[in-house]
């Protein structure tokens, strides 16, 4: 039995070790050698969290969301509406996502809500309520 990677690379030369690089912003990067199937790295694979969440916010178009419902808020309530809103959303979703996160980690199963709503739910009302929220997670 090898003791670690490198005493197994010792004994079989064809194994390639794996690259490491220095990031400038988050420590060590590894690259499992491309160049051993021919290909090379042509990527720059040093992203700072800023540039993380900015790629993450572009893909899930929540500017296109904020954006539609900023006309509407400021003209029904004006700033303070627009304001004390998006702090009132953020704070609802992210007790949502907490408490979806705390089912999650109790009963972790592929099925999500199907799953958790069978078992949580009352035997008579559970049923009924596993189509309902079946249908309601299948829409757009």
């Amino acid at each position: 039995m090898y003791r670690s990677v490198d005493d197994k690379m010792k004994k079989d030369s064809t194994l390639q070790p794996l690259d490491r690089f220095e990031s400038r912003r988050e420590g060590v990067v590894e690259d499992t050698g491309l160049d051993v199937l021919g290909l090379q790295s042509e990527i720059q694979r040093d992203m700072s969290p800023l540039a993380i969440i900015s790629v993450g916010w572009n893909i899930t178009n929540s500017w296109a969301g904020i954006a539609a419902t900023m006309a509407l808020s400021i003209a029904s309530g004006g700033t303070v509406t627009l304001i004390y809103g998006l702090i009132v959303v953020l704070i609802v979703g992210g007790l949502s996502a907490a408490s979806l996160a705390e089912i999650a980690s109790v009963y972790p199963t592929a099925g999500g809500q199907y799953h958790w709503t069978s078992i949580l739910a009352p035997k008579k009302w559970s049923r009924g309520l596993v189509s309902t929220f079946g249908l309601l997670s299948d829409l757009p």
